[in-house]
């Protein structure tokens, strides 16, 4: 009959093997390629930690430090990022991001060059076209109007644009004699946008307009055109020129 001190000593030596094969099933485990699937839940990289994709020999392909990889929320919270995804290369540099780093609840996607800079993103503010790029319309001298003695609106250029921007950013420099003064129109669709006309006083300077076009439907066609006159006593010419017609951002 076993004494129980010997019944012990058996109970204990069972308990090693279940122990030991445990460990050896653990670092089976370990040491083989688990897929991970996570599926109605979080994955989660906090305390400064980092998301580090290797090839087979070790080499970092993929990096992303201080936020996930990838985090895509379909709430938002006020002073938290409405959701973002960001895919990086070797260098750990930024190549293409969604929903950018909005904190406001907007959205904007964004691509970046080989050195960091934004070279396209659409209007996260707005939620409207395009941020960047700023497209370029080209504007026709009208009959060589663009220098005049009339007193009243003479057409100096036209165009056409195409709405990609929630904004239409315009500059034109006017000059007039010391005895008088230019006035600059700028029509959109033969109506006057905000801020036209602006006038220049004997002497030269440049004239910034901006145009909203957000109550336009994206990706309709407009008329722009850009007029000038003759303002005051005097008898020289006046004269202007487009300097730039480009979308802009808001």
């Amino acid at each position: 009959m076993a004494t129980p001190r010997a019944a012990q000593h058996r109970d204990l030596e069972q308990r090693l093997r279940d122990l030991e094969s445990k460990v050896r099933e653990l670092t089976g485990v370990a040491l083989r390629r688990q897929q991970l699937s996570v599926t109605s839940g979080d994955f989660v990289v906090s305390g400064g930690g980092a998301v580090v994709v290797q090839d087979g020999g070790g080499v970092r392909v993929d990096y992303a430090s201080g936020s996930p990889a990838v985090q895509v929320t379909d709430q938002y919270s006020e002073g938290e990022y409405a959701g973002t995804g960001l895919l990086v290369e070797r260098d750990g540099g930024g190549r293409l991001a969604w929903m950018g780093e909005s904190t406001d609840g907007g959205a904007s996607v964004e691509l970046w060059d080989n050195t960091g800079h934004r070279i396209l993103a659409n209007d996260g503010t707005t939620g409207m076209g395009l941020a960047i790029p700023h497209l370029q319309y080209p504007m026709a001298n009208y009959e060589q109007r663009s220098k005049t003695t009339s007193t009243s609106w003479q057409p100096g250029y036209f165009g056409g644009i195409e709405v990609w921007h929630p904004y239409l950013d315009i500059a034109v420099p006017a000059k007039s004699a010391a005895d008088n003064e230019v006035d600059v129109r700028v029509l959109l669709d033969g109506a006057n946008i905000n801020g036209s006309p602006q006038t220049v006083v004997g002497g030269s300077a440049t004239l910034l307009f901006r145009a909203d076009l957000r109550a336009l439907t994206f990706g309709s066609t407009h008329t722009l055109e850009i007029d000038l006159r003759r303002r005051g006593a005097g008898t020289g010419a006046v004269t202007c020129y487009p300097y730039y017609v480009r979308g802009g951002q808001s």
